[in-house]
C-alpha cells in the first residue's frame, strides 16, 4: 500500500471498511488585491490546495519560482498513462508552491532522480525536502525516505536538525540557500485530521450507541442482582439440629453424628461439626470433626450424617469427658447453628 495512505489514515485503515483511496493535490492560484489608498495593487499570490476534498491555503512568501507541489489538475488521468514517464510529470504539473523548506543551488538536490527517489509512484512534490518534519500533506509516511536520499546525496542528515539555524547552515554548507516553505494560511495537518475524522465518525457513533446500550443492560443486571439478593435475604434461613439420640463417643466412631437441616428444596447445604471454642484444645480434639454436604427434599429437610476422620476418631476415642459440639450449616442465606454435647 501506498506509504501516504499509510501514514494519512493510520488508526483508521483498520476501522474503514475498505482502503483509502490515495487524493491527488490539485492547486488554485489567486492575486488579491490590496488598497493602500491610492490605485489597488497585486498582494501575495495564494494557493489554494484541495485535497481528499478539503482545502489549505498557502500565501508564496519564499519567492522560490522552480520546483513545487504538483498541480495534478494539470495531469490528468489519461495523459500520465499516455506520458508514464514520471520526469515529464514534474514539468507539467510544476507550480510555485513549496510546502516544506528547501535547500536552493545545490545540484544533487534539484536532480531529477533524487526528486522522484523519495516518492511512491505518485510523485506530489517537484523538489526534496530540506527538514526533518512532515507537514501535514500526505508527507508523513515519506519523511524517512527524503532524509536518506539528502544524506546519500549531500552527506547531511536532518534528523539530527531541528532548528532553522541549524538546517541553514547545513544548507550553506553544501553551497546552497535554505529557503523556508511557503506561508501557511490554513495548517495542511487539517486536512489529513479532517479524512481520518470522515472515516472515523460513524464507528464512533456507532460505539457510542454500543456503549450506552452496554450501560444499560449493566445497570438493568445490578438493578436485577440487588433485587434477587433482596428476596434472598427475605427468606427463611437454613436450620440445622442435631439428630443424634446417642452421642457417646463409642456412638460416633461407630455410627458418625446424624444432623438435620430444613431449607429450601433443591439448594444445597454444607453441614460442619466442630468441637466448641477453646474445648478443643484443653480436651486433645481437633477442632473440626467432618462435614456432610446434601440438599432438602420437597418437604425442606434433609437428614445428613457427619463422619470424622480417622485421625479425629482416635482423639474422640482417647478424650477424657464430655466435648461440646457444634454443627453449623452453611448455604447462600444466613448460617443456622445449634449446638450438643459429645458425652464420655
Amino acid at each position: 500500500m501506498n506509504k501516504r495512505i499509510i501514514a494519512l489514515a493510520a488508526g483508521a485503515a483498520t476501522l474503514a471498511a475498505a482502503p483509502m483511496a490515495l487524493s491527488h493535490p490539485s492547486i488554485y492560484e489567486v492575486t488579491p488585491q490590496k488598497y493602500t489608498g491610492g490605485a489597488l495593487s497585486n498582494d501575495a499570490l495564494r494557493y489554494l490546495v484541495t485535497q481528499h476534498g478539503y482545502p489549505a491555503v498557502f500565501t508564496e512568501s519564499n519567492s522560490v519560482t522552480t520546483g513545487g507541489v504538483l498541480n495534478y489538475a494539470k495531469l490528468p488521468s489519461a495523459w500520465r498513462t499516455a506520458n508514464p514517464t514520471r520526469s515529464s510529470w514534474l514539468t507539467q504539473g510544476n507550480t510555485n508552491l513549496q510546502v516544506h523548506a528547501t535547500c536552493q543551488g545545490v545540484a544533487a538536490l534539484q536532480n531529477t532522480t533524487n526528486i522522484l527517489a523519495w516518492q511512491g509512484a505518485d510523485p506530489f512534490y517537484n523538489y526534496i525536502p530540506f527538514q526533518p518534519t512532515a507537514v501535514g500533506l500526505d508527507d508523513a509516511g515519506e519523511r524517512e525516505d527524503w532524509i536518506r536520499v539528502v544524506k546519500d546525496a549531500t552527506g547531511v542528515d536532518l534528523a539530527t536538525l531541528t532548528t532553522d539555524a541549524q538546517l541553514t547552515a547545513a544548507c550553506q554548507g553544501l553551497g546552497g540557500t535554505f529557503k523556508a516553505a511557503d506561508t501557511y494560511r490554513t495548517r495542511p495537518e487539517a486536512v489529513a485530521s479532517a479524512v481520518v475524522a470522515d472515516v472515523t465518525a460513524p464507528l464512533n457513533a456507532r460505539i457510542a450507541e454500543l456503549q450506552a446500550e452496554v450501560a444499560s443492560r449493566v445497570s438493568a443486571l445490578a438493578r436485577k442482582t440487588a433485587d434477587h439478593m433482596a428476596a434472598v435475604l427475605r427468606m427463611d434461613p437454613f436450620t440445622v439440629k442435631f439428630a443424634s439420640g446417642d452421642l457417646s463417643r463409642q456412638a460416633v466412631a461407630r455410627d458418625g453424628i446424624r444432623v438435620v437441616v430444613k431449607g429450601p428444596h433443591g439448594e444445597t447445604a454444607r453441614v460442619d461439626v466442630r468441637v466448641a471454642e477453646g474445648a478443643a484444645e484443653r480436651l486433645g480434639l481437633p477442632r473440626h470433626l467432618g462435614f456432610a454436604v446434601g440438599t432438602p427434599g420437597a418437604d425442606g429437610t434433609v437428614i445428613l450424617t457427619v463422619r470424622p476422620g480417622k485421625g479425629a476418631l482416635r482423639a474422640i476415642r482417647a478424650v477424657d469427658g464430655s466435648a461440646p459440639l457444634v454443627a453449623e450449616v452453611r448455604a447462600a442465606r444466613r448460617p443456622g447453628t445449634d449446638r450438643a454435647t459429645l458425652a464420655g
